[in-house]
């Protein structure tokens, strides 16, 4: 019987060790569907920062495409005001050598003006001579002067 009673001991032992490993494994699960939990969620949460991060790309990828349409558009714009300024500078040249073209011509005609001038003032000179203008212009000068003296006579008498 005693055999019996240490048998029995030992299966008592025994057991009660199993039922602490089965605590143990209950808070070992226990731990394990915890950090299952959490894992879960940061599952979660990194699969919403991640679609967000795609979302996120996904709007500088349109951006982009817009900043390079304008881009675009900005160089075309770039080209053309290079375009016009090039035909600019070619009127302007043009331009230039007009003005200078028709600045030769006005000292041209300056010139022939003078010329001419001259000319006619030595034509002047020989048709009427010098000393008969001097005499008729006194000759004028005296008879004015006698026509203001007589109205003054006139306008005393009256």
């Amino acid at each position: 019987m005693e055999e019996l009673n240490i048998q029995s001991q030992k299966y008592k032992d025994e057991l009660s060790q199993l039922n602490c490993r089965v605590l143990q494994l209950e808070g070992d699960a226990s731990s394990h569907q915890a950090q299952k939990e959490k894992n879960h969620v940061a599952v979660q949460l990194l699969m919403e920062r991640l679609e967000e991060a795609g979302r996120r790309e996904e709007q500088q990828g349109d951006r982009i495409k817009k900043l390079e349409v304008e881009l675009q558009h900005v160089n075309q714009e770039c080209q053309s005001l290079r375009l016009s300024q090039s035909e600019l500078t070619v009127s302007l040249e043009e331009s230039r050598e007009q003005l200078h073209s028709a600045h030769l011509r006005l000292k041209a005609a300056q010139s022939q003006h003078a010329q001419e001038v001259q000319h006619l003032q030595k034509q002047k000179s020989q048709l009427v001579p010098g000393a008969c203008v001097t005499e008729l212009q006194q000759l004028l000068s005296f008879q004015e002067k006698e026509g203001w003296e007589a109205t003054e006579r006139t306008e005393r008498r009256t």
